[in-house]
């Protein structure tokens, strides 16, 4: 499994993730087959509450639909693309440990892959 542990930055990848997205995926590596059968997990962060994502919503597209090109990548590299781990809410000085400490045991349990389908997105 390969796990991209993010914050959401302007809905996409933060501009580190994609320079390693575009130099290590390349055309090489995605044609000698070594990345098909693998899975690819997101695990991301939104400062955004999860309801803003939807048509009705201020951003006007689900998750789902903004995290459409991260699922064709994986679908061209041969890669089964995981339910997204997601955390919301967590705009910077506005979230104590208790909120931090709760995401990263539910990070904990998506790893050792012991994560209820409701557990993937709060």
């Amino acid at each position: 499994r390969i796990v991209f542990l993010y914050p959401m930055y302007w809905l996409n990848v933060p501009p580190m993730l994609k320079a390693y997205i575009d130099i290590v995926f390349s055309h090489e590596l995605v044609g000698s087959g070594a990345l098909k059968g693998k899975v690819l997990q997101l695990a991301l962060s939104v400062s955004t509450p999860l309801g803003e994502y939807s048509k009705q919503g201020a951003i006007g597209f689900s998750l789902d639909e903004i995290l459409t090109p991260l699922k064709i990548a994986a679908n061209y590299c041969g890669m089964d693309f995981a339910v997204p781990f997601i955390s919301s809410g967590f705009e910077p000085g506005e979230f104590g440990d208790d909120a931090v400490d709760a995401a990263a045991a539910r990070f904990g349990k998506l790893l050792r892959g012991e994560l209820s389908p409701g557990e993937y997105q709060i």
